[in-house]
């Protein structure tokens, strides 16, 4: 004997709200696994060893532009401006005025690069 039509709908709620309580365990649980999974992942992945830039520079040209810009940034960084003029191409200035050329040109890439 088939039930009445109001039990029967009665009975797909109930079984609806079921299982979707079944469900929400299994939410959390596979959200919680891929927030700390990520975590886990990333804390595996080992760091560079050193960044590709390094090792261009590391086989550039010692006459290249690259290599003087390297250069006097690198003197610059350690305010030797004598250095750092050695760098820079200054042959229609005066070799006294190359340390504070140099000094000047620093200042000018800090406050615009």
């Amino acid at each position: 004997m088939p039930l009445p039509t109001d039990q029967v709908c009665s009975r797909q709620g109930s079984a609806t709200r079921a299982t979707r309580r079944a469900m929400v365990p299994a939410a959390w649980t596979t959200a919680v696994a891929l927030t700390c999974g990520g975590a886990l992942i990333a804390q595996q992945v080992p760091p560079p060893t050193a960044p590709p830039e390094t090792a261009a520079v590391a086989q550039t040209d010692p006459s290249s532009p690259r290599a003087a810009l390297d250069g006097y940034l690198d003197a610059a960084r350690r305010e030797e401006w004598e250095d750092a003029a050695r760098w820079l191409d200054l042959a229609s200035v005066p070799r006294r005025r190359g340390a504070q050329l140099a000094e000047r040109l620093d200042a000018v890439l800090a406050r615009h690069v």
